[in-house]
């Protein structure tokens, strides 16, 4: 049986539909899709002994056929795909950002300049994660606790940059989930 191996976690769909010409891939050959611009991994294509299986590249996208024998790790076709591209390849990690309230409500693996998401915006960010708050470009902030290290009390609420997240000094900064101020948490001192 042919296996497609997708990258994406998820259900994206696809901006740009425009297909190029079909290939072929016989078993033992396997194959690879990636963005042409970016360089993100998009599918792994492994057929099964004694398959064939035909694959077409969306517009946007690069389908590369490889012998028998090639390796189909993540790690080895990225470094075939740097090579190809000239350029180290972009993030795939990406925020699925609400437009209605900037509220991150999950994070898949894509390319948000191929991809879609009905009543979201794509943002590609390292570090977001579902509850983060969008606030343009690549910046989001996480609301934290300030933690007192030696009381485990909470003394306040903020909302920090992820790319930046230096407490007060002598304080801790924890994940604020439901926490209020006057809340005890196990902290460690640092």
């Amino acid at each position: 049986m042919t296996r497609a191996l997708g990258v994406f976690v998820g259900v994206l769909l696809a901006a740009q539909t425009a297909l190029a010409a079909p290939v072929t891939v016989t078993y033992p050959q396997t194959a690879y899709i990636y963005a042409t611009a970016s360089g993100i991994l998009r599918q792994i294509i492994i057929p099964g002994q004694g398959e064939t299986t035909i694959q077409s590249a969306r517009s946007g996208e690069t389908i590369v056929v490889r012998p028998s024998g090639s390796p189909t790790d993540e790690a080895s076709i990225r470094t075939a795909i740097t090579a190809a591209i000239g350029k180290a390849i972009a993030s795939d990690h990406c925020a699925v950002v609400n437009n209605g309230t900037n509220k991150v409500t999950r994070v898949t693996r894509c390319d948000p300049a191929l991809d879609a998401i009905g009543g979201s915006t794509l943002v590609q960010h390292p570090l977001a994660v579902s509850g983060d708050t969008w606030t343009g470009g690549a910046t989001f902030t996480r609301n934290f606790a300030v933690v007192n290290p030696t009381t485990n009390i909470v003394e306040q609420l903020v909302s920090l940059s992820i790319d930046a997240q230096i407490p007060p000094v002598g304080r801790v900064l924890y994940p604020s989930d439901n926490l209020k101020v006057g809340d005890h948490v196990p902290v460690k001192a640092p």
